[in-house]
């Protein structure tokens, strides 16, 4: 419970990261847009790959912006394309692909993460 006095003593003062107090402050509703993006701040929402920047011919803003150029985009249809040579030519892996949720996302080299799920320390405030 949000409410709960002892919320920061149970959590050691850390502030869970689904806890956005920007959003409890009161501020006009244009106050709370990123920019010019029409998205709020502090709500999480699915990645569209910036379908307004793609349809004008624009990569999405992360890759566009990735100081490492590290994010590539482009249609895994087209055989011509950077993304399917790239997926063609190296080992690459997804997130869940086999609980069938059909990604778009995917990793070059690396390992994928396990499919174990491990404890690293003990929640704090819990016995």
């Amino acid at each position: 419970d949000w409410n709960d006095p002892d919320l920061e003593k149970i959590t050691g003062g850390v502030i869970p990261p689904y806890k956005n107090p920007d959003l409890e402050k009161p501020s006009k509703l244009h106050n709370r847009y990123t920019a010019g993006s029409g998205h709020y701040k502090g709500v999480m929402e699915k990645c569209t790959f910036c379908l307004h920047r793609v349809e004008k011919g624009l990569n999405p803003a992360c890759v566009a912006n990735c100081p490492a150029f590290a994010l590539h985009f482009g249609d895994l249809n087209d055989k011509g394309s950077k993304v399917f040579k790239l997926l063609q030519e190296n080992p690459h892996w997804s997130l869940l692909e086999e609980a069938g949720t059909h990604p778009s996302v995917f990793y070059i080299g690396g390992n994928p993460p396990s499919s174990k799920v491990h404890q690293i320390e003990e929640v704090k405030g819990r016995a």
